[in-house]
Parts: C-alpha cells; structure tokens; sequence
C-alpha cells in the first residue's frame, strides 16, 4: 500500500466500506508515519540542485539542452544546447525550446542554427537563460530540419517546473 495506486485502493475502501475504516485510517497513519517507509538513503536533492536533459532526435538532425530552473518559477538558467546534422542532405538544422505558462499554450525561443553540414561537430552554445513573462510550466526541446515547405520537427518529451 506504499503506491499511489495502493492508496487510491485505500481510499476507495474506506469510502466503501465502513467496517474497513479502522484499518484504512491506522495503514495511513503508519505510512504518513513512515513506519513502513523503506530505510531512508542519502536526502534527495533540492529542486533547485537538479540539472534536466532534454533530448529530440530523429533522421535529420539530434539535438539535446540540459538547464536549472530557477526557484522564481520564471527562469531557466545554466542553458545548454547542442544540435547536430545527421541526414547528409544540405539542410540546415536548428534547435529552440518550447515554453509552456500554464495556460495550456506555449511559445518558442529564438532559433540556434548550425549549417555546417553532415559529419560536422555538433553546434553547441553554452550558459544561456530563458526568461518567462510568467510562470515557467514545463519546457521541451524542439529539433528541426530546415527542408523545402514546413520544417521538419521532432519535440521532447517535457519537463515540468517543480516551482510552478
């Protein structure tokens, strides 16, 4: 019963069951408790000690960012990116993050190009920030391929602001 699920069971049992509500309320108490908690480890880090990855790649261009939010909830700090041509076709490629405000929309930062072309090193840029008017959600990555019509893009899967 130390899950979300096995608590929502617990939940649902008490809810149910009014014989149950002796135990269901004792079980809680002891896992509030941490009676029955497994032996603590080293203390997690604080959000704000943790660095994100993030990475998008598909055939066309592989690229990947890892950044710090700030504890204001609207900042990301200690950006960096790197984005690589991996198709051998002459388009350019470029990366950009996605920032989502909570409000179910999001906008894109400015684009970070890199023309060399394939076999070529991974452009890189390092010790950027991205600063929100509001409130950073989550963030993702966005890789692109500079092709004919609309750009080809590959997104990551986000990360959410544990500040929010």
């Amino acid at each position: 019963m130390n899950s979300p699920k096995g608590l929502a069971a617990l939940a649902a049992a008490t809810v149910h069951s009014p014989k149950r509500l002796i135990p269901a309320v004792g079980a809680a108490i002891l896992l509030v408790s941490g009676a029955v908690a497994p032996a603590a480890h080293a203390a997690p880090a604080k959000p704000m000690d943790v660095r994100y990855r993030l990475d998008a790649c598909f055939t066309g261009a592989c690229g990947s960012a890892t950044f710090t939010f700030k504890s204001n909830g609207s900042q990301a700090t200690n950006v960096d990116m790197s984005v690589k041509d991996n198709k051998c076709d002459s388009h350019p490629v470029y990366l950009r993050f996605r920032v989502y405000e909570g409000d179910g929309g999001y906008w894109r930062t400015g684009k970070r190009w890199n023309s060399s072309g394939c076999d070529a090193n991974y452009a890189q840029w390092h010790n950027k920030h991205i600063n929100a008017e509001w409130r950073i959600y989550a963030l993702r990555v966005e890789v692109c391929v500079d092709d004919w019509g609309t750009d080809t893009c590959r997104a990551s899967s986000p990360v959410y602001n544990p500040y929010f």
